[in-house]
Parts: structure tokens; sequence; C-alpha cells
């Protein structure tokens, strides 16, 4: 992903709004562009200086949420001049990746929708940098009309880093198997370059396995199986071997990355995907994107959050079934209404 870096001393730049621009330079004491020096106080060369990168906004409600004309704006107060901003028009579960450089100190977020001119605050965030070099978090929104909301935050020093994610970081699962059971207990769709766990079933070895384990070693229905015993030739190789039997299992267990995308019916067309003849499981793989489809129409608006192939469909409009189910769903949608697709995939790095 590309950074954006946004000069603090710059506010009118980005001023989506100058009312609401001149609202939130009122609260630290002046007006847009032009705070009051007397409450204003200079940063000594002595207070360190760190850098901020804010990767995304998840959780919103996507209900009743309009396909146009409608704005989530992000503002930073992180000890400068003027508070920081980033916006994203018309998307559920924005992706900013956006960087700038603060005080050590607190930072505080505040999100605002803004549709047709009229702004809400969502909610608030704070996240305590006085101390942190190298740092990710995802802060949870308070305080305002929504619940359940997260902004995903990193912060590194001068000269560091920024850190990986360790939700979204491979790990290995490795399960004692005297008995060599091949009654592993793990349904998957090996379409594609991995295989995607649809089920755990109980009272299998991976079953007793996670009720043990700690939340972070599990091995997750929704996650994605990139090897197993050193097999890693694409998901049909890997779920050949899981069929064999063996002492110790081992999987290498990469999370899922999800988002939603909102496509619109109301002017025709089609969903624009090319699916397997025989989908299985309880995801629709994403074989290839057509041109002059709904998904191909998503991709053009929202390039940092493309459908891609090897993509997965898992939820429409908030439901999960099979994959056949989902696919019903999608095509007896009324025109008359938009359609939320939740898009997993194999995790990744944001800063790639």
């Amino acid at each position: 992903a590309v950074l954006a870096f946004w000069e603090s001393k710059q506010p009118c730049q980005l001023c989506w709004k100058s009312r609401l621009l001149f609202k939130l330079s009122y609260r630290m004491g002046g007006t847009c562009g032009n705070p009051k020096e007397a409450n204003v106080e200079k940063a000594p060369d002595a207070i360190m200086k760190i850098r901020v990168l804010v990767v995304k906004l998840q959780g919103l409600p996507a209900n009743n949420v309009p396909l146009e004309n409608r704005e989530l704006l992000v503002t930073c107060d992180a000890g400068m001049d003027a508070p920081f901003e980033m916006c994203k028009m018309n998307a559920i579960d924005p992706f900013f990746a956006v960087e700038f450089e603060a005080q050590a100190g607190n930072l505080d977020f505040t999100v605002y929708e803004v549709i047709d001119g009229r702004e809400a605050e969502l909610g608030r965030a704070t996240l305590d940098a006085s101390a942190l070099d190298c740092h990710v978090e995802d802060l949870q929104l308070q305080g305002g009309s929504v619940s359940g909301a997260f902004i995903t935050v990193k912060v590194k020093a001068e000269g560091n880093e920024y850190p990986e994610d360790e939700g979204l970081a491979e790990f290995t699962v490795s399960i004692d198997n005297p008995k060599k059971s091949k009654n592993l207990g793990v349904e998957v769709d090996s379409t594609g370059p991995s295989c995607y766990v649809s089920n755990i079933k109980a009272n299998g070895l991976v079953d007793r396995y996670n009720k043990t384990a700690e939340d972070a070693n599990i091995l997750p229905i929704g996650g994605y199986i990139v090897a197993y015993n050193g097999v890693s030739d694409g998901g049909s190789a890997i779920e050949k071997a899981m069929k064999k039997a063996a002492p110790t299992v081992e999987f290498t267990v990469r999370p899922a990355e999800k988002f939603r995308i909102a496509i619109d019916k109301s002017a025709g067309g089609i969903l624009g995907v090319d699916v397997p003849a025989r989908p299985v499981g309880n995801a629709v793989f994403v074989q290839k994107v057509k041109d002059g489809g709904f998904v191909a129409k998503w991709n053009e608006d929202n390039p940092e959050q493309e459908v891609k192939p090897d993509d997965r469909i898992i939820e429409v409009n908030g439901k999960k079934g099979k994959a056949k189910e989902l696919i019903d769903m999608i095509k007896k949608a009324p025109k008359t209404e938009k359609v939320v697709l939740t898009i997993s995939r194999m995790a990744s790095s944001y800063t790639e």
C-alpha cells in the first residue's frame, strides 16, 4: 500500500467542509487553519516525535447506509498545531494506510459520518503513545452512535519499523496423534492455493486440541491451511496429504483478512465473477473478476480494496450459508437494494 504523508501545518488543504474544520479547529482554541497562538503549546525540541500509521476502520453498521454521498472522516489530535484528517467516500470498512508525524503522548481519534453535508460523530478512541517504540492496536470506538467498531493504528519511533499485526501472522499448529487417527475432523475447501477451513467436527482430533489450546494457537474455522506436514503444493495436494495417517500432524495456518463491499443492483447487470461449477463448503471461491460486472465496478471505485482471484465471499448482507445458498442470496436480492458482501482472503502485511 502506498503511504500518504500529510503535513500537520496545512489542515486547510485537506478540509472537506469549512464548517466541519472550523468546528475541529475551534476545539483547539482557534479558527480554521489559524489556531490562536496563545492556546497552542509549541513542542520543545526535547519532546520525542513518533510516526503513526492509520491502517483501517472496521465494524461500522452496514444497514441503511447509502451507496453514494457518504464520507467517513477520521481526525487525530496528536499534539501538533492542528488535527490530522483522513477520509474515504462510500466505503463500509475503509482502508486508509495514512502516515503522519506526531508528538509522543495521547493520540485522540474521532470518527465522523458525513451524508449530504450533515455530519454525525460515530465514536472516539485514544491511544497512549507516550512510551511506545513499536506498537499496533485495534482501538474500540466509544461514546458515539455505534458499538463494536474499531480503528487499527500502528506507531513507531523514528528509525524503527512498524510492527506486524500478530493477529494476522502465519502460525503453526502441531498435534500429537499417537494412534495415527485419520479422523482429523477438519472440513476444507481445497479450491485454490490453500485449504479454507469450512468446519471443525465435534470430538475430532483438531476439535479436542482446540478445546485445550490458547486462543492464539487454535486452528480456526475460516482460516487458511497453507501447508500440512510439509506439503504446500496447493489446496488439492494439502487435502490429499491430510488423509494420510501420521503420528504428528502439523498445520501451517494463515488467518483470514476480511472486509465488506457494497454493490448496487439498481442499474441492472451481473455480479461479474467466475466461480466453480460445483461450489463446495460455506464460501464462494472467486476464480476471476470479469469486466462490466458489479464487482469490477467496486474495484474501479475502490482500488485499495479490490476483490481479487482466490478471495472468498463468506456472507451476503450479514448472513452465512452454503456456497450455493450465498450465490442464490445475491441473485435474489431486490434490484432496489444494495448488497453487502463480506470478503475473506489470506492475511498479508499492510505495509508491503
